[in-house]
């Protein structure tokens, strides 16, 4: 499973073609939304059982960014995945749109930077994985239906004060994130979603990266 991820150096609204926009619920980035739209967020439940969470959604489909979902995020460190379906969720949802074809995520908040990417490319890598396995299973149209493909969408990282984060994630195979999970598999008392690092090399999730600025 190939995932091809920009990172975006710069103000996403200067980012070109962007469908769906993850951002967190305290960005002021979301008053300018509802001022140029007139429209508010609403309530709304993930439609995929992996992921469930509720968040909120705005989507106005005349508007430069076709969706923006706010979520909220807290940056405490702690190793479990409560946070991090925050982000698969909409996420996951956005990708059963056949009209999203780019996906913008803006750090969902400017607290401990590092977990916040780690939080993000952990959420990108596990939604990989899942797609790739339900592909390799007996009923591979049902899975599919689960576990959108998420491999012809671009996912654009942005942020104004540079990606250095998430590249520190990225890099080395992602070993920073495998470290991550092994420590969340030791925690967890089922197996659910505690993939060993041994799992990768037969269902591998790959992120092809390039790098902007603007």
């Amino acid at each position: 499973m190939n995932l091809n991820v920009e990172l975006i150096t710069g103000d996403v609204n200067k980012v070109d073609g962007i469908d769906f926009l993850l951002i967190g619920h305290k960005n002021p980035l979301r008053e300018q939304i509802c001022r140029e739209t007139g429209s508010l967020f609403k309530a709304v439940d993930s439609e995929t059982w992996m992921f469930p969470h509720k968040y909120e959604l705005l989507e106005v489909s005349s508007y430069k960014w076709k969706q923006v979902a706010a979520i909220k995020f807290r940056a405490n460190g702690k190793i479990g995945e409560t946070q991090f379906v925050r982000i698969s969720s909409p996420i996951a949802t956005a990708l059963k749109k056949p009209q999203i074809e780019s996906i913008g995520i803006l750090p969902p908040t400017w607290r401990n930077p590092e977990y916040c990417a780690l939080g993000v490319i952990y959420s990108l890598w596990i939604i990989g994985y899942a797609a790739a396995s339900g592909a390799r299973s007996s009923y591979p149209d049902l899975m599919n239906e689960l576990f959108p493909n998420p491999a012809n969408v671009k996912f654009q990282i942005i942020s104004q004060t540079g990606t250095e984060y998430f590249e520190e994630i990225l890099k080395n195979d992602c070993d920073l994130m495998w470290k991550f999970v092994r420590r969340l598999c030791k925690q967890r008392k089922d197996n659910l979603y505690a993939i060993p690092k041994s799992t990768e090399k037969k269902i591998p999730v790959i992120f092809n990266i390039s790098k902007s600025l603007i």
